[in-house]
């Protein structure tokens, strides 16, 4: 990767440019496990396995060219504490509650000038 960064493919850029606030173009998914898990434990699972592909520590940069793609460059301040968050969800907190919080998480657009993804434990 050179100090600019790099590309986004074809397709990275397509969908980026579908981006509105009446169509947020992120992938969401929900794991369900039977027994509590340790945060910190969680946390180091995602530094050790999830960052080990770099994607994951860059942010997307726009190019003020026209017809050019952006591209990716690593977050010189990246977080990993910032990527992560641990809630509770309020009472009942069953499946109807799940998912309203799951529904307000994906009725939320994403801080394009952040890293583009975050994990709820």
């Amino acid at each position: 990767m050179t100090n600019r960064g790099t590309p986004f493919s074809n397709v990275d850029a397509a969908w980026l440019q579908m981006e509105d606030p009446t169509n947020l173009m992120m992938v969401t998914g929900v794991i369900i496990v039977d027994q509590p898990i340790d945060f910190e434990r969680l946390k180091h699972v995602i530094a050790a396995r999830l960052l080990a592909f770099g994607r994951f520590t860059q942010r997307v940069v726009p190019n003020h060219l026209p017809l050019r793609n952006p591209r990716w460059e690593p977050d010189p301040v990246f977080d990993l504490g910032a990527h992560l968050h641990h809630v509770a969800l309020r009472p009942p907190a069953d499946d109807e509650t799940l998912q309203a919080f799951i529904s307000d998480l994906m009725s939320t657009a994403l801080d394009f000038s952040k890293l583009l993804w975050s994990k709820y434990p």
